[in-house]
Parts: structure tokens; C-alpha cells; sequence
């Protein structure tokens, strides 16, 4: 009976440990997040002859919002995260993850950065910078 109280104490202290160092991992990678990625970025592909503007959102905090807008629609924006490993982009959404490699080219965003499966999303604005723009102004 001694050796199970031991094993459960054990047990419990590794968890407070591992419950304890989350906080500083989540801070570590976010610290980690490129800024140059902060920002809302779109593509736009073509499917049936309609346009298809697809919208991505990466928050400095690892957090990501996802919708995708036509001509006769706007879906809900969806929440997910996001972190890089090296050059590649993670994203999350609804328990689906993508990675894929990434770079930016001429202020655009290459993500996949595959051959054949490129896609260039475009800045739509990037709202970090223009608070910093507007806070040298005061």
C-alpha cells in the first residue's frame, strides 16, 4: 500500500510541474512568433468561374482566425492558432491542423510554398502596425 501512496504522490507532482510550466511554454512560443506574419492576409482563387477570397488572421498572442467571402456569401470566421517551426506555418482550426512550408516574397506571403500548390496571399492590413503608427503620432 506504501508504494502506491508513493507512486500517486509522485504522479501528482510531476502533473503540478508539467500544470506550472505551461504558462512559461506558451509565453516562450509566443515570444518565438515572427511579426513580419502578424496581420490579415487573403488569396483569392477561382473555382466555377467565381472568385473565392479566402481570409486568414495571425494575432501576435499564437491565435488565428480563418473565414472565406464569394460574391453571394461570407462564411463565420472560425478561431484556431497558429506558431512557426522553422519555416514552416502551423495552423490550427477545429482540431485539423495544416504545415506547410512558408516564406515571404515582395511583401506577400507564400504559403504552402510547395511547388504546384503555391498560394500568394496579399496584406490587408497588419492592425499591430498601425497602432504603433498611431501612438508615434500622439
Amino acid at each position: 500500500m506504501k508504494h502506491s501512496s508513493y507512486s500517486f504522490t509522485r504522479r501528482a507532482t510531476l502533473f503540478c510541474m508539467v500544470v506550472a510550466w505551461l504558462p512559461f511554454k506558451a509565453i516562450a512560443q509566443v515570444g518565438s512568433l515572427p511579426p513580419e506574419l502578424f496581420g490579415h492576409w487573403r488569396t483569392t482563387v477561382i473555382i466555377y468561374g467565381s472568385p473565392l477570397d479566402r481570409n486568414l488572421v495571425l494575432k501576435p498572442d499564437g491565435s488565428a482566425t480563418r473565414w472565406t467571402v464569394t460574391a453571394r456569401s461570407r462564411d463565420a470566421p472560425e478561431s484556431g492558432s497558429w506558431s512557426v517551426v522553422g519555416n514552416t506555418l502551423v495552423l490550427s482550426f477545429g482540431g485539423q491542423v495544416q504545415q506547410s512550408p512558408y516564406t515571404l516574397h515582395k511583401g506577400q506571403l507564400v504559403f504552402p510554398n510547395i511547388s504546384n500548390r503555391r498560394r500568394f496571399w496579399d496584406r490587408v492590413r497588419n492592425t499591430l502596425l498601425r497602432q504603433r503608427a498611431h501612438a508615434g503620432d500622439a
